[in-house]
């Protein structure tokens, strides 16, 4: 067991001066809720274990693995899988789709010669508001919100004047 003396320099200095200065696990036994503070808070480890030995390796449900040269990522149980697959990203476009009298315009947009309404909807589209939108679509006011929006841009491109009814 060791014992320090200065714990700044004995304990916190010494952990840090460490080849890597970021062990794969770091054990602490203490009593003294601020000494497990403090060394929780000023160190980096792979994982930390407080008056034991080994038993954050053991329980699955605590991921394990390394910071810089001791390591990479977090592993065990679900963690394992999610750190050792690829998740693959699948976009399927049908062409029906683009042949919609009704979108065919609004899709087009994606596609260059980008004139000004295409760069406008463009900026529409990745405008950061509109993007907190989307995180809202559930409520059904936002979606006939956009729905309106998209149905008059869709008409006056073809060519309808839109007019309070009176």
């Amino acid at each position: 067991m060791y014992r320090y003396r200065d714990f700044e320099r004995d304990v916190i200095q010494r952990i840090r001066d460490l080849p890597t200065g970021k062990p794969l696990a770091l054990y602490v036994f203490a009593e003294d809720p601020n000494i497990v503070e403090q060394v929780t808070r000023r160190t980096t480890s792979g994982g930390l274990c407080v008056n034991d030995a080994l038993m954050h390796i053991a329980n699955t449900d605590l991921p394990f693995g390394g910071v810089g040269a001791s390591g990479m990522g977090s592993y065990h149980g679900f963690r394992s899988m999610k750190a050792f697959s690829h998740e693959k990203a699948v976009l399927v476009k049908y062409s029906a789709l683009d042949q919609n009298p009704l979108l065919k315009w609004a899709l087009a947009a994606r596609y260059p010669p980008f004139d000004s309404t295409r760069k406008w909807l463009a900026g529409v589209v990745t405008n950061p508001t509109l993007n907190a939108l989307k995180e809202n679509l559930e409520n059904p006011s936002v979606l006939r919100m956009i729905m309106i929006l998209v149905i008059v841009l869709v008409a006056r491109r073809m060519g309808f004047t839109i007019t309070r009814a009176q």
